[in-house]
């Protein structure tokens, strides 16, 4: 399979851990697109979108040229897997900002963030990914811990 990168953000723009992990994708010659228009009219040669825009930084309606990509990917019609959130979805507040990502999947890293169960329409069919916390913070948090049975994730929603 190949991987491409959309990174809309210029790279001196990036936090410091976000330019390190591009510079280690560029050295497993992974391509980084910074305007996602290249790929318009190409959408037959991608089979997944894995969306990690934003996560827990971001702070209002997502704003150019971020609001873009945005557009763009929901406009492609290809399935879309959220990571933690949809990028749209302020994870604070459960509040859908606009634009915000119409997920296939959302993977919430650890718990379930506020918000997800409530937007369906942004958040598709959303799982539990296992981060290795103990089942007693699940309990603590109103969860009947179900156990991930070996497995890394739990569905939790249709």
């Amino acid at each position: 399979a190949t991987i491409s990168i959309v990174s809309p953000y210029p790279t001196p723009e990036l936090t410091k851990a976000a330019q390190r992990e591009l510079e280690n994708c560029m050295e497993l010659n992974i391509p980084i697109i910074h305007n996602i228009r290249e790929w318009e009219g190409r959408w037959d040669e991608i089979g997944l979108i894995i969306d990690g825009l934003f996560g827990f930084s971001l702070s209002g309606s997502p704003r150019p040229p971020a609001d873009e990509v945005i557009d763009v990917i929901n406009d492609s019609h290809i399935s879309i897997l959220s990571v933690d959130v949809p990028s749209g979805l302020d994870a604070s507040s459960g509040q859908v900002m606009t634009p915000c990502i119409r997920a296939t999947w959302t993977i919430a890293l650890g718990m379930p963030k506020i918000g997800l169960n409530e937007h369906p329409e942004v958040t598709g069919e959303l799982y539990l990914g296992e981060l290795g916390i103990p089942k007693e913070a699940y309990s603590g948090k109103g969860y009947e811990w179900q156990g991930f049975d070996g497995k890394n994730y739990l569905k939790i929603k249709n």
